[in-house]
């Protein structure tokens, strides 16, 4: 597990828990700075799983909570091989009683795109290959009115399957609903913020948000 390498998480140590007595929180898989993410077993269906935990400073603000609530109600709404799937989320006092958040999503064992690129040069078949399945993924998520915001190689997972790469979309963490049914859950930013990673946001965007506010980043979990 991830533990090996000691690694610790940045908000309540949830390691050794159970949320909603049904999903045992066995090692840390990644800390970040809103959110870390954990390996569990879920008593239930005796499977292993991910949980992705928001600190609980986050969990204070509505729009924080709207906004993982709403990553959560998106993810459900698509079933798609690119795109992350959510299998449940929920509400968990942690120690102190303030309220963690957290997502359910199933266990995956891969690579980052960004680790991928660190590699000698990958062959141009293979990259045209990740590019169509990215951009399959998120012509699904535009199907239903929202838009990433927060795409970068931190956010594309590679797996194998059948013995060849596979590209899964993460962390709908920033997107934007714009049209659809889902509009009445989306959040409201506020004017003048930058939403995502300012290394992977167009120049017209940072230009039109410039010496406003400081730009919001997410991290990778």
């Amino acid at each position: 597990m991830a533990d090996a390498i000691a690694l610790h998480p940045r908000g309540p140590d949830l390691r050794g828990r159970t949320l909603h007595g049904r999903f045992r929180l066995d090692g840390l898989i990644a800390p970040g700075g809103m959110a870390d993410v954990y390996e569990a077993l879920d008593l239930r269906l005796r499977r292993r799983v991910a949980i992705k935990a928001l600190h609980p400073e986050h969990g204070r603000a509505p729009d924080q909570r709207r906004r993982f609530y709403q990553e959560a109600v998106l993810a459900a709404q698509i079933d798609h091989p690119h795109v992350i799937p959510i299998f449940d989320h929920g509400e968990e006092p942690a120690l102190g009683g303030e309220p963690v958040l957290f997502l359910v999503m199933p266990l995956l064992q891969g690579v980052t795109l960004r680790q991928r690129l660190l590699e000698p040069a990958m062959p141009i078949a293979d990259a045209l290959s990740l590019t169509i399945q990215l951009l399959d993924g998120l012509a699904e998520l535009h199907k239903l009115g929202a838009v990433h915001r927060d795409l970068k190689p931190e956010n594309c997972l590679i797996v194998q399957r059948h013995g060849r790469d596979h590209l899964i979309l993460l962390d709908l963490g920033l997107a934007k609903i714009h049209t659809g049914p889902l509009l009445s859950i989306a959040p409201s930013s506020a004017p003048g913020v930058l939403i995502g990673t300012l290394a992977y946001v167009s120049p017209s965007r940072r230009a039109s948000s410039r010496s406003l506010r400081p730009p919001t980043s997410t991290p990778s979990a």
